[in-house]
């Protein structure tokens, strides 16, 4: 039988054959919308003698009713390969021919198979011959079921992934015990990851953690072997192992050194052999947007290749196509990488774009995709650089328009992690605003909202802008470190003046919905940035105890006398709030800080000196350092850490004796130090 034909029409040749009778039945879940359908089979073989084959569940009646014929092929296949022939007996009485025993492929054939194959056929194909699959065998298997799932949506594909998660998980083990043990070639290798990253990738957030470490299992196997193989790679078998990496954000520096070390050769064999226009490139217009996006998605820095790609391809971005010309302006803005060299090629890139879209009357040259990469290059040319685009005019509101409707098209909700996380800022009595849409095209999950103000050097003030970002695994590589996407945006979020806090899910899964645990981690992550929007009001410049804090501490250190030589605090040196200590007292500074308790010293050195600390509670009467200790070690309970600075039972045990009878009076007190989250 051809290998293109399907199990239905299979079954449906024994079933003449045999004079055997059949029937469907199917059932239906879902929305309207979007529902799953799943098929029962029913074969007869004898009168009375019926047999149930059901299916998995598929988007369509079709598919449904495939997937059931194809589980009753396996059971008739298993049937025929027993001891003693199944004979199935006809209405007339007569014995029938049993269904025939299949022959064990050639590699050839095998390989013939595969290819004609679709995904459930190929499944079962290397179920019943997987001992016989080669490097090629595995290659052209992954090629094809990434074909076939890459015009798939992807819940459509996530679901097939689990219906047949047995199935491919026994593909992916059997990949990587033959490429332990038996290797692959260079063009085996890339198109096998290649196949991996388009069968795992692109599930957004109805991929599962077991499929996700599945795939890093056998990408991380593959590693070794493609970083090995990359010195006989040809280039687009470079830029396919490269954009799988990045695609599955599995971090592997030896793949992208390699790969970079052998475009560097071959575009630098190139050079030195005078290429000429009428011979061919090393690196066509396809390959060279694709190699920058992976190495700047990766992310791995690679300036020199970047600059040799820019200077190679300078000629060709006149022919590329706008995937070619998006790809590469989005590489530079995500590497954050203008060198001058470089300038030339990013402007032709320009130019092509804008020519591109002044061609096609209808708006199509530009994908969804396309338009978000613009949007973020124009924000990083025009904002970061301050350099002036020829795509702001025409192309600015459409791009930023697409980028903001990017994440409904992609299916975009709000997560549970998402929602733990606001349950958590709103019980810290703060104002939210959720899934905020800023006019620059990026989307917020959280704004603070309310007294956010902080003061300027001239004396102005002006409101700061913080936002928290739940950020889940797919913003992050394999190692934990931001992807390029991820790095792109919370630097141009901090260039348009925003100061974004992120929540990760790998601390925040720590916390086990501890409500106590969550509400100090969150404390401590808007400490630094509330503390920065609400500093405590400055006093007339003729006071030298405009910040009782830095006082006590100073004034404890100028109690114990100057350190040894050599080990005092210059002046300048930065303590934990930020303050300028050290320098003269007249600054408002201790003379030497070295012999501090405070500093690091022994406690015991000076702390029975009445005389020193008489003369301190004198000089710094309105300081009520007992609430400064308090309200320090409170923040320090809370966020479950241990600050270096003034310790709750020293200041009380030595303030207590010599304290002024005026500071009773709560209107002499003065200045106190209170910071509220």
């Amino acid at each position: 039988m051809p290998p293109t034909t399907s199990a239905k029409s299979v079954l449906n040749t024994l079933v003449q054959a045999n004079r055997w009778r059949t029937r469907f039945t199917s059932t239906s879940r879902g929305e309207a919308h979007s529902p799953s359908h799943q098929a029962t089979l029913w074969l007869s073989a004898a009168p009375g003698a019926e047999r149930e084959f059901v299916g998995g569940w598929e988007p369509s009646n079709k598919k449904a009713e495939e997937a059931a014929a194809a589980t009753c092929m396996r059971a008739l296949n298993a049937d025929a390969g027993r001891a003693g022939p199944v004979r199935h007996t006809s209405a007339t009485g007569q014995y029938d021919r049993p269904p025939k025993r299949v022959k064990r492929p050639n590699p050839s054939r095998l390989l013939f198979l595969l290819v004609n194959a679709e995904r459930d056929e190929l499944l079962r194909l290397h179920g019943a011959w997987g001992a016989d699959f080669t490097d090629v065998h595995h290659a052209c298997a992954w090629t094809v079921l990434g074909r076939s799932l890459s015009g798939e949506s992807a819940d459509v594909r996530a679901r097939w992934l689990e219906a047949n998660a047995a199935a491919v998980a026994g593909l992916a083990a059997a990949t990587s015990a033959h490429l332990v043990s038996a290797g692959f070639g260079p063009r085996e290798l890339a198109n096998t990851v290649h196949g991996v990253a388009k069968v795992y990738g692109g599930g957004g957030r109805h991929a599962s953690q077991a499929r996700a470490r599945e795939a890093a299992c056998l990408l991380e196997a593959a590693a070794a072997p493609t970083a090995a193989a990359a010195v006989g790679m040809a280039p687009q078998e470079l830029s396919c192992s490269a954009w799988a990496y990045a695609k599955l954000a599995h971090e592997a520096p030896a793949v992208f050194e390699a790969v970079g070390a052998r475009s560097l050769g071959l575009l630098g064999g190139a050079a030195g052999a005078g290429t000429s226009a009428a011979s061919a490139p090393p690196f066509a217009s396809l390959e060279v947007g694709s190699l920058l996006r992976s190495f700047a998605q990766a992310p791995h820095p690679a300036p020199g290749l970047f600059l040799s790609l820019a200077a190679h391809a300078l000629p060709l971005a006149r022919s590329f196509d706008a995937q070619a010309a998006c790809n590469s302006l989005w590489a530079f803005a995500a590497a954050d990488l203008s060198p001058p060299p470089a300038l030339a090629f990013l402007r032709e890139c320009e130019r092509r774009v804008l020519a591109l879209c002044a061609s096609d009357a209808a708006g199509g040259a530009l994908s969804s995709s396309n338009q978000t990469q613009l949007h973020q290059w124009l924000l990083w040319w025009e904002l970061e650089l301050g350099q002036a685009s020829v795509l702001a005019g025409p192309l600015r509101e459409r791009c930023a328009a697409a980028m903001a409707r990017g994440d409904d098209a992609m299916g975009h909700r709000v997560s549970g992690l998402q929602r733990d996380v606001g349950s958590g800022l709103r019980r810290l009595g703060l104002q939210l605003e959720e899934e905020v849409a800023l006019p620059q095209g990026y989307s917020l999950d959280y704004t603070l909202t309310g007294a956010a103000v902080f003061f300027t050097s001239s004396g102005r003030n002006r409101k700061m802008q913080i936002a928290v970002e739940v950020d889940g695994p797919q913003h992050y590589t394999s190692s934990g470190a931001p992807h390029g996407a991820s790095r792109l945006k919370s630097r141009q979020l901090k260039a348009l003046g925003w100061t974004v806090l992120c929540v990760r899910y790998s601390e925040w899964n720590l916390l086990q919905k501890d409500a106590r645990k969550e509400e100090a981690f969150l404390r401590a992550l808007l400490a630094p940035a509330l503390s920065a929007a609400n500093p405590a009001p400055a006093p007339p410049a003729t006071k030298d105890d405009s910040r009782p804090a830095m006082l006590v501490r100073n004034a404890l250190a100028a109690a114990k006398g100057p350190g040894p030589p050599g080990d005092s605090g210059g002046a300048g040196e930065t303590c934990r709030d930020g303050l300028a200590v050290g320098g003269s007292p007249a600054e408002g500074g201790s003379p030497a800080g070295g012999g501090s308790p405070l500093a690091g010293g022994s406690p015991a050195d000076g702390a029975e000196d009445a005389v020193g600390l008489e003369a301190v509670c004198a000089a710094y009467a309105p300081v009520d350092g007992y609430a400064i200790a308090r309200e320090e070690k409170k923040l320090q309970r809370e966020a479950g850490l241990v600050v270096d600075g003034v310790q709750y039972g020293e200041v009380r045990r030595r303030f207590k004796k010599c304290r002024s009878p005026e500071l009773s009076d709560p209107h002499k007190k003065g200045v106190q130090l209170t910071r509220k989250l």
